[in-house]
């Protein structure tokens, strides 16, 4: 699993608060706020009725800045309605949640994509490869919901489509040829041997080394 230890332990904090009844916002955006907070973005916004919590989560082995947290503290009580809650979670427990997610390795995804792209070279080979190009698409989509909270146990391929849409990771034109896609890999299970447009093959796996750096640069900022 390539989520990373803090992203994890935002997404379990979160459902957390979803099952008591917040409605939660990761990494909530300032116009959220009424007030300033000097540049520094809270983990979640949870609200329920009148009450707004902002959470800072901190794994058990993560530095704290305690003085800086105070100062956001103090900003935040100030206001009626509102409370700051910094959230310390261990590692096992972390660990615990990460088993109820989809296993999906983003490594694996781009190893697999290198192979696929040197087969690409022959023309031949190119129907036998939509089925390769769809699965580690679907997979770094999946990656990205995950990301976002979002829980994609028992969803079809079809429905991580417009969950990915709704959630902003795909935009329309995006979410469009995500569905042609999707169409091309399934004439394609259903019709080999057959024929496929090497153009178009090339074309979704250019989108989808697109999707994957897209991803990795989310991870890495």
């Amino acid at each position: 699993m390539n989520v990373s230890v803090a992203i994890m332990a935002e997404i379990h904090i979160a459902k957390q608060y979803e099952a008591d009844g917040y409605t939660v916002v990761r990494n909530p955006k300032q116009d959220l706020i009424p007030f300033n907070l000097e540049g520094y973005i809270p983990d979640i916004l949870a609200t329920r009725g009148d009450e707004n919590i902002l959470i800072e989560v901190k794994t058990s082995k993560a530095r704290v800045n305690t003085e800086k947290l105070f100062k956001i503290s103090k900003i935040v009580q100030s206001h009626p309605g509102w409370k700051f809650s910094v959230v310390t979670i261990n590692e096992d427990e972390i660990n615990e949640f990460k088993k109820s997610i989809p296993e999906l390795d983003i490594d694996k995804i781009s190893q697999t994509l290198i192979l696929i792209e040197e087969n690409l070279k022959n023309s031949n080979l190119s129907i036998f490869l939509v089925p390769q190009i769809w699965i580690c698409y679907i997979s770094i989509l999946s990656l990205h919901l995950i990301n976002e909270g979002v829980e994609i146990s028992g969803l079809s391929d079809l429905s991580i489509l417009n969950s990915a849409y709704s959630e902003g990771i795909l935009d329309y034109q995006d979410f469009e040829r995500s569905r042609d896609f999707l169409s091309l890999r399934n004439f394609v299970c259903h019709n080999l041997p057959g024929d496929a447009d090497i153009e178009n093959v090339e074309k979704f796996f250019k989108m989808t080394l697109l999707a994957l750096n897209r991803y990795k640069n989310q991870i890495s900022d």
